[in-house]
């Protein structure tokens, strides 16, 4: 749980705490223009150097069915969505050229709390969102960092740095699209693609839309005056979050990691159940943070002692990787949020309360089962 103080913790955190848009086809592959900025380092030159300007870009996830996981979440969020069918060429899996094998994808993309999300759905033939869904379940994938025109040199760039290629093929538009291995190291995977050099895309379709006939479930509008609900903070589980801290920066020059081991909290529920004051300890946290463009990468490594909470849950069926998003909290309606979505059927993962001296803090995760399979983090 997460307060979006930059650069440290704060009240929020008390609880864990102590303290694409070349064109519209290239968006929907996750090949968006505009780069992010990151901190440079000053001790190590980052490998590839993203320094103009932006954010993360897109945040993908894996699920079974996308136009209903995007329906779904509109009844939630609100935004439309847009469905394509995407049959990528010339793939690359793992390293290893497929030659003419068939991929068949379908996608939804939408735009929400100040991020595009991809939903991708496998339908056949051999593809790295095949290989998550079969191993993982629904759930969150990666960020997408943009379209580039110098794809190919970044792509040598990071495989200098020891990224190699999880999955790649051809938009039919004279693009790529590149997704690094980097699960294990960041708990994420990166995907960035190449500026296309015609409009239409050849292996790319638009097959339909869907704008919602009611608002969300939650008014992503609020508060008005700030430019309303923002998805501010990506929380990765990791074993090492100094090794991954590392990696960051030495891929992109993430810098300015502000580490700490986490509060014992006051009280703690998890999946309804209340741990005993003995149990609390093994609930905190070893966590770093810093900042790509205006979001928060937050890496979170429990404690390996039971019984832990959902993140040593997580981490002890997935290994590293991408759990939580946290809605920013400036709204002041949280309690009210989660009791709306209990009532449609999400389920409350956790409850925890700290205390810094006269300050409380009140956090909860809803585990958002039917939208995609992530967790909702929300703070009051």
């Amino acid at each position: 749980m997460r307060k979006r103080n930059r650069p440290e913790s704060g009240s929020r955190r008390a609880f864990l705490g102590g303290s694409m848009a070349a064109v519209g086809a290239a968006a929907a592959a996750g090949m968006m223009r505009s780069m992010p900025t990151c901190a440079q380092s000053t001790s190590t030159p980052p490998k590839v150097n993203l320094t103009a300007g932006g954010k993360v870009q897109q945040i993908t996830m894996v699920v079974k069915d996308a136009e209903r996981v995007a329906k779904r979440f509109s009844d939630v969020f609100g935004p439309s969505w847009t469905f394509y069918e995407f049959r990528p060429t010339q793939l690359v899996l793992h390293d290893k050229e497929l030659g003419g094998a068939e991929c068949v994808l379908k996608l939804a993309v939408g735009e929400c709390g100040g991020h595009s999300f991809k939903l991708m759905q496998p339908v056949s033939g051999h593809s790295s969102y095949a290989e998550f869904l079969e191993k993982h379940g629904e759930g969150f994938y990666g960020m997408g960092l943009g379209a580039f025109p110098n794809h190919d040199q970044m792509l040598m760039a990071f495989k200098n740095a020891g990224a190699g290629v999880e999955m790649q093929g051809e938009v039919g538009d004279g693009s790529k699209f590149t997704i690094l291995e980097t699960a294990e190291d960041l708990g994420l995977r990166v995907e960035f693609g190449g500026l296309p050099k015609q409009a239409a895309a050849a292996n790319l379709r638009k097959t339909g839309s869907f704008t919602p006939k009611r608002p969300g479930l939650i008014d992503m509008n609020l508060p008005v005056i700030s430019g309303g609900r923002r998805f501010v903070d990506l929380g990765m589980v990791v074993r090492d979050e100094k090794k991954s801290a590392q990696r960051y920066e030495e891929l992109f020059g993430i810098s300015g990691w502000q580490f700490q081991h986490t509060s014992t909290p006051v009280e703690y529920i998890f999946n309804g159940k209340k741990l005993a004051e003995a149990d609390l300890p093994s609930t905190t946290l070893n966590r770093g943070v810093a900042y790509l463009g205006d979001t928060q990468i937050e890496l979170l490594a429990p404690m390996p002692q039971g019984p832990g909470g959902p993140h040593k849950a997580f981490l002890d069926k997935h290994g590293n990787g991408f759990e939580i998003l946290m809605l920013s909290p400036a709204a002041g309606d949280q309690e009210a949020v989660v009791d709306a979505l209990i009532k449609v059927g999400m389920r409350k993962e956790l409850e925890a309360t700290t205390r810094h001296g006269n300050t409380t803090g009140h956090a909860t995760y809803v585990g958002m089962q039917d939208v995609g399979g992530f967790v909702l983090e929300l703070y009051s």
